[in-house]
């Protein structure tokens, strides 16, 4: 694509060089920029790409986006901007010929809730025939493909190439996961959002963002870029769920329990085995059964629920949708077993989202719940003491153990946990080898039991600060339970 084309919509500040040259690839990373590329010299928080600029020019760059100019003995189009990030994802979008506005976009925000909320989502559409592509946390599905995450959100030149490649494959639904990071580093921009679902906000990355204001402030933007007759779905009884419908108004549908939202449950009927309740909405009541437990599950289908209304979609097809809906990967995840108590795996990793999971089973125990968690290294520190304090007052016994630790010591993390133990709370032990932490949790466990590995979920690996470890809580548990992965 000729580079007067890509540059469409970018805020140039200069132009050094030829402007009509035919671009073929575009790439923030050097080492994967071919012949005849465009590079972003993008400065991050470890490397800066202007010392990857030499590389990438060596490698056959005709053209380098970059907010500096600089010395280069080659000759090359030099493009200065204000903006690398802003205008990486302007020029992904026109490189990719803009593949938002050929589909249905749906964004899902919040802290808690987005991955769940996403497959549910899809498995409605699905049931309705309706082909989704799906963008999130564990993976990005294109049809049959599924390609392993590396972000929540990726690059904004991937994301484009995702979208473009669902076009191509006659994929008129993507579901996607919207992290604040993503947001706030402009990577969804010229992304053309049809829905917008916002789940719920609680203490999360505040090792990124300076404080709540600022991470909400972040969230919110993904509904102010939404389109103008696009649809906010918003949690009426989440605090700053309230707050965003000022900024959708008549744009918007919410949902709740407590709330006089358009989308509201009651009925509800919880136990070891699943939810059943009834959803008042505009065109009616419907009755919703699923194996998922806890209330916050009800939320996410409250979610889903209201974007399948806004797209029109029958009240059978919801029902039977959510009623086929096993769960996502690593959340709330029921281990089967033969011994007589249960095993859960699931992602919480924040105090609010084990709160949340240990507040669902607290009235399904018949007798212990014994909780499996750590918190990872070079994040908000500030979460380990609440994460005990909430794990110490929901849980009956606790093993605290490596999550991932990346470069601080594993034993410093446990003792930071430790301080937000009651001083009078005794049943507890620090096991820093995960796997025999998840071992000792599974010989506890005696009949009626509930055991929860809490922390990493779909992860399959574990990082520490100078390698990265093969692991799954899902496979280790079945192994210790003697069952067949």
């Amino acid at each position: 694509m000729r580079l007067t084309q890509l540059l469409r919509g970018v805020e140039v500040i200069a132009i050094k060089g030829d402007k009509n040259i035919e671009v073929d690839n575009i790439y923030y990373d050097s080492k994967q920029l071919r012949r005849g590329g465009l590079f972003f010299s993008v400065k991050g928080t470890k490397l800066n790409g202007a010392d990857f600029i030499d590389e990438a020019i060596e490698r056959g760059a005709l053209c380098i986006v970059s907010e500096n100019d600089f010395i280069t003995y080659k000759n090359i189009c030099k493009v200065l901007v204000k903006d690398v990030r802003r205008t990486c994802a302007v020029i992904a979008s026109n490189f990719y010929e803009h593949p938002s506005n050929k589909m249905s976009v749906i964004g899902i925000t919040g802290t808690n809730g987005k991955t769940t909320t996403l497959h549910m989502v899809e498995a409605i559409l699905k049931y309705a025939g309706r082909k989704c592509g799906t963008i999130g946390t564990i993976s990005y599905n294109i049809g049959d493909r599924s390609i392993p995450a590396v972000n929540t959100t990726p690059s904004a030149i991937m994301l484009q190439m995702l979208l473009n490649e669902m076009v191509k494959a006659s994929i008129p639904y993507c579901a996607m996961e919207v992290s604040s990071h993503s947001i706030h580093q402009n990577r969804i921009d010229g992304i053309r959002y049809k829905r917008a679902i916002f789940t719920n906000l609680t203490r999360e990355h505040l090792d990124y963002h300076k404080d709540m204001e600022d991470y909400f402030c972040a969230k919110k933007r993904l509904f102010e870029i939404l389109d103008r007759e696009g649809k906010a779905i918003v949690n009426k009884d989440d605090e700053y769920g309230s707050k965003l419908i000022d900024t959708v108004k008549d744009r918007v549908m919410t949902y709740g329990i407590r709330s006089d939202a358009d989308i509201t449950a009651f009925d509800i009927e919880s136990s070891i085995s699943g939810l059943s309740f009834k959803v008042r909405t505009p065109k009616g009541v419907m009755s919703i059964r699923s194996e998922l437990i806890g209330e916050y599950n009800i939320y996410n289908m409250l979610a889903a629920v209201a974007l399948a209304i806004t797209e029109d979609i029958g009240q059978r097809e919801i029902e039977a949708g959510l009623k086929g809906f096993k769960g996502a990967p690593g959340r709330m995840q029921r281990i089967e077993n033969k011994k007589n108590f249960s095993v859960f795996v699931d992602y919480a990793h924040t105090a609010d989202a084990l709160q949340k999971v240990l507040s669902a089973l607290k009235p399904l125990a018949n007798r212990r719940i014994i909780t499996v968690f750590g918190c990872g290294g070079d994040r908000d520190r500030m979460k380990r003491p609440e994460m005990a304090q909430v794990a110490s007052a929901l849980s009956d016994f606790v093993i605290i153990t490596n999550d991932n630790p990346r470069s601080e010591d594993p034993k410093s993390i446990a003792d930071e946990i430790i301080k937000g133990l009651p001083g009078d709370f005794k049943d507890f032990k620090v096991s820093l080898d995960r796997q025999d932490a998840i071992e000792l949790s599974l010989d506890m466990a005696k009949d009626e039991d509930i055991v929860l590995i809490a922390g990493k979920g779909h992860e399959k690996y574990q990082i520490f600060k100078d390698t990265v470890l093969d692991f799954d809580d899902c496979k280790i548990a079945k192994e210790v339970l003697g069952i067949d992965a």
